[in-house]
């Protein structure tokens, strides 16, 4: 027998990957023909209060954006926008 013929579906999706790799998607990688995503695994553990805000903060950019996202991508998009004086600032106002 014969191994499985992907579908069209398949294709399309991994020659969209492809693409993505050859025009320097930092988040993935060509590795012995196949995409690899660059990530790495962390564990962080949040306060009852700080799991609440986050998922009211996944709620609002649902609502706003009428856009799903997932609290691993809110995460990202925190850590990717949010800068240094951002955070130093905040502190700052609290003293």
């Amino acid at each position: 027998m014969g191994k499985k013929k992907p579908s069209a579906w398949t294709l399309a999706a991994r020659e969209a990957q492809q693409i993505r790799v050859e025009q320097g998607d930092e988040s993935e990688k060509l590795q012995n023909g196949r995409i690899v995503k660059l990530t790495e695994k962390f564990t962080v553990y949040l306060s009852w209060d700080q799991m609440d805000k986050l998922n009211d903060m996944v709620a609002g950019y649902q609502k706003r954006k009428q856009k799903r996202i997932d609290v691993n991508k809110m995460l990202r998009l925190m850590i990717d926008e949010a800068s240094l004086d951002d955070l130093i600032g905040s502190e700052e106002s609290d003293v």
